[in-house]
């Protein structure tokens, strides 16, 4: 079986996107209309899936392209970004930036 895409997750290894998490969602959040998050939830969602961090802020799944392309996009602009996180940000990583990056 050829297998067409592989999406590697070195989230809080290599990379550690979740301060910059911390600083963009609720912008994000404004943008596409969900719910924002205030700085104590953050430690309430670590943990949990991004499923449940996604039913948790109310973000319709027709809208996680949107908001999936728009996240890589801040991402791969942020200058003070390290060359391992600008790489991740235009890959697949950002997907798993839309649900839960700030679980690390």
């Amino acid at each position: 079986m050829a297998y067409k895409l592989v999406i590697f997750d070195f989230d809080g290894t290599l990379a550690d996107s979740a301060d910059w998490v911390r600083r963009t969602i609720n912008q994000v959040a404004d943008r596409y209309r969900f719910k924002r998050i205030a700085g104590d939830e953050f430690a309430t969602l670590r943990g949990r899936d991004n499923r449940a961090i996604i039913r948790h802020l109310g973000a319709p799944a027709w809208k996680m392209p949107l908001i999936v392309n728009h996240m890589r996009a801040l991402m791969s602009r942020e200058p003070t970004r390290s060359a391992c996180s600008r790489a991740r940000a235009t890959s697949c990583g950002a997907y798993r930036a839309a649900g839960s990056l700030w679980r690390s």
